[in-house]
């Protein structure tokens, strides 16, 4: 009777169809893991993993699973390469500069990555906080002076800053549905919130010296004209965009002995925008130039005008312009070795038609008060895209955690010994 109730909850485990009719966006397979450097040690796979306060990201139906009242926080970030870091001083040092003279000629482009999360767990009730935060940076500057034909560029000049922030808030709750002993089925939702901020600011500039003569000749400028008197602005601005919806999640975890679980878990089952909005504001000069004895040595900028806008998002406009937010379908299983308390976890992500879209191996291997992890990332035909690595320290109430993900090149010994990590990760928490 037993091994036929196994069997009876595993088909059903394993076939329910979840329907959606939402969009699936492709990520860096490590970004969304970095909050939680546990998630990243074990590449993702945590599906069945059942004793992790960051359920509600995973899997809600694992909240609980630990009874108890915890508290965490962690934190993500890319790149960890110096060189990466360096860009971005560059540029910061560039535009330190622009108030008190004129910086170089260079192009440098720097992005970042930053994500984090916190998380209250009482029980089978929990309240989790989580959000993504991308940087981007750009600069370019060329200014030549000695420009001998109309056509040519005299001063080109871009700066940009963009920064979306991707935040979700959640209430999870975990209940169980069979508890016999060494077999248990547990369910669990989030009622999800999700806001997408965007933010842009630039300064771009753009002269030449037909557009120069212009500005000189009849004192106004070309802004947006391209032909016989070329291009001679500046313009200077900033747009914020932010778009909301709530959703729910829904997860399932089912534990067939104390060596072996399953799990499968559903972001955006429904999803609903709620609206959102967006501003822009900025000003457009033009340039005027100084010639000394018939050659061109400087321009100066003035002022023509400036603009801005402002204004709400109904629903219906962003279902059109993004679609419905992305199903995140993933099924895993735990294997938990007896002797050695090992546990391997094993998860597969699916799109909307029940296809793999990738797989992830993550091993754990407790030692004492240590634990060491590591995992692997993989695409349809099993070749490694990503090897993660991670450590965890257990000091009676207090857990300390890091993470590392790295871009696959060759074995995994080869990437640690040639490559830089990609994405690095820390947590603490406090559990009673």
């Amino acid at each position: 009777m037993r091994n036929k109730l196994i069997l009876l909850l595993t088909l059903i485990f394993l076939f329910v169809p979840v329907y959606t009719y939402a969009v699936e966006v492709s990520l860096h397979p490590l970004f969304p893991l970095a909050k939680d450097p546990r998630a990243l040690g074990m590449a993702g796979a945590m599906t069945a993993l059942g004793d992790s306060p960051t359920s509600a990201i995973f899997n809600p139906a694992l909240m609980g699973e630990y009874n108890s009242f915890s508290l965490k926080a962690g934190l993500g970030f890319w790149p960890v390469d110096e060189t990466e870091w360096n860009k971005f001083s560059k540029i910061m040092e560039y535009i330190d500069i622009i108030g008190q003279g004129e910086p170089p000629n260079d192009t440098v482009d720097f992005n970042g990555f930053l994500t984090g999360y916190a998380n209250l767990g009482i029980g089978r009730f929990g309240v989790t906080l989580w959000g993504d935060a991308g940087l981007d940076l750009g600069y370019y500057k060329y200014k030549n002076l000695s420009a001998v034909t109309p056509d040519e560029t005299v001063v080109y000049f871009d700066i940009y800053f963009d920064t979306p922030l991707n935040l979700n808030g959640a209430l999870t709750l975990g209940l169980p549905v069979i508890d016999l002993g060494r077999i248990k089925l547990n369910v669990g939702a989030n009622l999800r919130l999700n806001a997408f901020l965007y933010s842009h600011e630039y300064i771009v500039s753009y002269v030449d010296v037909a557009g120069l003569e212009y500005s000189s000749l009849y004192e106004e400028p070309a802004y947006g004209v391209y032909g016989n008197y070329g291009y001679d602005y500046i313009e200077h601005g900033k747009g914020n965009l932010n778009i909301k919806n709530w959703a729910i999640d829904l997860g399932a975890w089912l534990k067939l002995s104390e060596n072996f679980a399953l799990g499968i878990s559903a972001q955006n089952v429904y999803a609903k925008w709620i609206g959102g909005e967006y501003s822009w504001e900025g000003e457009i000069g033009y340039f005027i130039p100084i010639y000394e004895s018939g050659n061109l040595v400087g321009i100066d900028m003035k002022n023509y005008g400036s603009f801005s806008e402002s204004g709400s998002i109904p629903p219906e406009y962003i279902e059109v312009e993004f679609g419905t937010p992305e199903l995140n379908l993933k099924l895993g299983a735990l294997l938990k070795l007896p002797v050695l308390s090992t546990r391997i976890a094993f998860d597969v992500d699916l799109n909307k038609n029940f296809q793999p879209t990738l797989y992830r191996l993550g091993v754990e291997q407790p030692l004492l008060f240590f634990v060491v992890r590591g995992g692997a990332i993989l695409d349809i035909n099993f070749q490694p895209l990503c090897y993660t690595l991670g450590a965890g320290v257990n000091l009676l109430l207090f857990r300390l955690d890091l993470g590392l993900g790295y871009e696959a090149v060759g074995s995994i010994v080869e990437t640690i010994q040639n490559t830089m990590p990609l994405v690095a990760s820390l947590s603490g928490s406090i559990q009673f």
